[in-house]
């Protein structure tokens, strides 16, 4: 926990700003695409399915309390929603400033300095 989050009693988000250029994902690096990250991040955390197909769109439940069948919908999300999503990350990519470049806590961690390098002959 970082003296800011000590002291506020909340914990410091990394940024998304070249979040691109920043692989491996996740906290043992064991997907190096941001394609699949995303994926998985869908699946994991809003418990969406990854699909093309339109009947994997939408399913049927019981509301108990209701006594009613329910159709909910936008349960799946597509190759092109995730394109989508995977275009506004790369989107969020920019400079690195001068003075991050050999930084000990850029975005958590140090962006690598080969990738700050390119990042910089844009």
């Amino acid at each position: 926990m970082s003296n800011y989050s000590a002291k506020s009693n909340s914990s410091l988000i990394p940024s998304l700003r070249n979040v691109s250029r920043t692989a491996p994902y996740f906290h043992n690096g064991s997907v190096n695409s941001l394609t699949e990250a995303v994926k998985i991040m869908a699946n994991i955390q809003l418990s969406k399915k990854i699909s093309n197909k339109s009947e994997d769109d939408s399913h049927f439940f019981w509301s108990e309390d209701n006594k009613q069948i329910y159709n909910a919908t936008n349960q799946a999300l597509n190759d092109n929603e995730i394109d989508d999503i995977v275009a506004f990350l790369k989107a969020l990519d920019g400079l690195i400033p001068e003075d991050k470049m050999n930084c000990k806590n850029y975005q958590q961690d140090c962006i690598v300095n080969v990738i700050a390098k390119d990042t910089l002959q844009l």
